[in-house]
């Protein structure tokens, strides 16, 4: 069992690499440019070429949020986009909500299991969708007090937020198969 501290610091990660340092936050302007390319300036200097990804898409949703250039590049991280200026972390929302699209199942209407592929046919936060996932073994990550992620052989997420949320019969469909 882990101590206190050890604990504490499995929930808090520590950032040591001196590849990707933490970014103050006062120092950094997202932006588009007129032709809505994204754009970075950090202290003194501006880049071009700037995607913004999540240090820890599962866990940490909020927080650490990775500023890139180039090829993957890393320019650093902000710990917290909340203390961006407004038009960043509009931006910063922005461009998550789109590099992380989740569509969010409330419902399981049927659910079937054939050579290795489960057929889903659901409600979720977008209307009604069907699925099909392959090897559960590898598509479903279970993300703890009961969020469970699912991928579609399209890429495609749908995330339950709670299980013990949806009805009864979903809950009985969900467990058959995973």
């Amino acid at each position: 069992m882990l101590d206190q501290s050890a604990q504490g610091l499995a929930q808090q990660p520590i950032f040591q690499d001196p590849d990707s340092p933490p970014l103050d936050p006062s120092n950094v302007r997202l932006f588009y440019d007129p032709k809505g390319f994204l754009r970075a300036t950090i202290d003194d200097r501006t880049y071009l070429d700037v995607s913004i990804v999540r240090a820890f898409p599962l866990s940490h949703t909020d927080r650490y949020i990775g500023v890139l250039c180039g090829r993957l590049d890393e320019l650093g991280i902000v710990e917290d986009p909340s203390e961006l200026d407004e038009e960043s972390r509009d931006v910063v929302e922005q461009e998550l909500a789109r590099r992380y699209f989740v569509t969010y199942i409330t419902q399981v209407e049927a659910v079937s299991e054939e050579f290795g592929a489960t057929y889903w046919s659901i409600q979720t936060s977008r209307g009604r969708r069907s699925f099909v996932a392959k090897g559960l073994r590898d598509n479903v990550s279970y993300l703890g007090e009961g969020r469970i992620l699912i991928s579609d052989v399209d890429g495609n997420r749908y995330e339950i937020e709670d299980i013990a949320a949806l009805d009864d019969e979903s809950v009985s469909m969900i467990m058959r198969v995973i």
